[in-house]
């Protein structure tokens, strides 16, 4: 579950910091292979997806997902520890 968490973490992590960095690139990637504007002034109030990334979002998301990750298979575990094994596996 550790190892886990810890992969899930961090994937998170690269792939959010790619995104909330390089937004403005993958907008302009997305509307030339489309062929169209997604933020067509004509529509919207905006041009662009605003993006603050900040150190310390990124340290209390990775924080709080992997306490997350770590806890909560454990109320399942202590379910399943209370099982008998040979009830647990009856109808499988």
């Amino acid at each position: 579950g550790c190892v886990m968490a810890s992969v899930g973490v961090i994937l998170g992590l690269v792939l959010g910091a790619v995104m909330a960095y390089e937004i403005d690139g993958i907008v302009a990637f997305v509307e030339s292979s489309l062929g169209f504007k997604i933020f067509s002034p004509e529509v919207y109030y905006i041009s662009s997806i605003p993006s603050d990334p900040r150190q310390a979002d990124f340290i209390a998301t990775a924080i709080f997902a992997f306490l997350l990750a770590l806890l909560a298979p454990l109320y399942p575990a202590f379910l399943a520890a209370g099982q008998d094994p040979g009830e647990g596996l009856r109808y499988e």
